[in-house]
């Protein structure tokens, strides 16, 4: 299972020569940080793509395995936006998938546009 016993990490590298544009660890142990990913398309309009990473383990309050679902910066890893389970066992999560979708004000945009849809499931 991953993240037992450690806290969740995750590594964006650049397709384009390589190297290593952000790392990013969990906090808790268990919180499987990186459990999913997925390209997010470019969120907030840098020129860069973006990435969405799922951490179905991380306690929200008190709601064990609430989950935790976070668009990241492709430039540094700068949270953009984050979304947080509501209910115990959530996981939200578990599993993320990236694509055209939506802007930064929930507006539907068209198929060819470079924002996202967040889709997220739990077991």
């Amino acid at each position: 299972m991953l993240g037992v016993g450690t806290a969740g990490k995750i590594t964006v590298i650049s397709s384009g020569d390589g190297h290593r544009v952000f790392a990013l660890r969990g906090d808790t142990i268990g919180d499987a940080v990186g459990a999913s990913s997925a390209p997010a398309g470019d969120v907030n309009s840098d020129g860069v793509p973006d990435v969405i990473v799922g951490s179905p383990g991380v306690p929200i309050r008190n709601l064990v395995h609430a989950g935790r679902v976070g668009i990241l910066s492709g430039v540094n890893g700068h949270i953009l936006r984050r979304f947080t389970g509501q209910e115990p066992e959530a996981r939200l999560g578990a599993a993320v998938a990236g694509g055209p979708g939506f802007d930064r004000d929930g507006v539907p945009l068209d198929k060819t546009s470079n924002a996202i849809t967040l889709r997220v499931h739990a077991p």
